[in-house]
């Protein structure tokens, strides 16, 4: 597993930048069974991006109950490079954690809120599962031997509003809505599109 682990991160290199540093343990201290990196220098103008590792060595089971290709994932967030570390590692961590303890993979278009808001001064209380269509589409899966895929979920930080767009009028029509409104997804920033 150590040979893929490395040939995954220079995958992530390749497209998210320069490994600056890594997250093994939470703030509490406590190991947990993967980790998230930092990265800078990536093919995302004036972008940090923060992804994790290791989370991929689990397979996860669908959310949909008609699909039976276990999930593969690891779960990737985009932040403007003035916006800092603040506490990305730990919402990574905790996203991850939640995956494996349901055992469930996060799938496009899901909605996944947490309590309160994401950030201080930002407006975002939920994150959209998207697949990260604002790098080049080599990026979004990995396939490090054949019939082993490695899906990058990018999470991208919504407001409340725009989460009850999604669960209204589903994930399509919101897609859609960015597309037309021209968002920048990492502005963090940006006003509700709703």
């Amino acid at each position: 597993m150590a040979t893929m682990q490395r040939s995954l991160s220079d995958h992530i290199e390749q497209y998210l930048g320069t490994i600056q540093c890594a997250w093994v343990k939470s703030d509490e201290g406590k190991e947990i069974p993967f980790h998230v990196l930092k990265c800078s220098g990536g093919q995302v103008d004036q972008a940090t991006a923060f992804a994790t590792i290791g989370l991929s060595n689990f397979p996860l089971m669908p959310l949909a109950a008609d699909q039976e290709q276990m999930i593969r994932h690891e779960l990737l967030i985009l932040t403007p490079t003035s916006f800092g570390n603040r506490n990305i590692p730990a919402l990574l961590q905790q996203l991850g954690l939640d995956a494996l303890k349901r055992n469930t993979g996060y799938v496009r278009g899901e909605v996944v809120e947490r309590e309160g808001l994401l950030f201080k001064g930002a407006p975002f209380s939920a994150f959209y599962v998207a697949p990260p269509n604002i790098l080049p589409d080599e990026f979004a899966v990995y396939t490090p031997d054949p019939g082993h895929r490695i899906v990058f979920a990018w999470m991208v930080p919504i407001t409340k509003a725009e989460a009850q767009f999604v669960r209204a009028h589903g994930w399509n029509k919101f897609e859609d809505a960015l597309e037309a409104e021209g968002a920048d997804m990492v502005d963090f920033d940006r006003e509700s599109i709703i």
